[in-house]
């Protein structure tokens, strides 16, 4: 540890050493290469024959045409397959028996009156609960 100065002042460095920081000797990532013109010719012929090398050949050892002809075997298909949609029936109410009652979508208007004026609403005292059939006007809980 180094000596105090006779000052009052106390450096960083006084109360511990700064670190080393060592450089890391090997290099994560990819290895340098050659660095090549692409459409130069000696690297453009190389990629040329490697690509026809790598080319998948389009002759078979089968038969042409054994898959599709008529009343023949057919080969296995891989991967997926197209579904036939089959239609679905369709429900007729006509040919259906008359015992089964379809309610209009629509009531009448006979029975509903949805016109509603203000002055037509309800005193919110005389009104009756919907769970203990008591008037609100009657009910003093919760008041003080």
């Amino acid at each position: 540890m180094r000596l105090l100065k006779t000052s009052n002042t106390v450096s960083p460095f006084d109360i511990s050493p700064v670190p080393n920081i060592k450089k890391r000797t090997t290099t994560s990532g990819r290895k340098a290469t050659r660095s090549s013109l692409i459409t130069g010719s000696p690297y453009k012929d190389q990629l040329t024959k490697s690509l026809k090398k790598s080319a998948p050949k389009k002759t078979s050892l089968s038969v042409p045409g054994v898959r599709n002809r008529p009343g023949g075997r057919g080969g296995k298909t891989k991967g997926l397959q197209k579904q036939r949609i089959r239609p679905t029936k369709r429900y007729d109410s006509s040919s259906d028996s008359s015992d089964y009652y379809d309610p209009p979508l629509v009531d009448s208007d006979d029975d509903i009156n949805l016109d509603i004026n203000d002055g037509d609403k309800p005193d919110s005292r005389k009104a009756t609960c919907i769970f203990c059939d008591g008037k609100f006007s009657e009910d003093t809980r919760g008041e003080v």
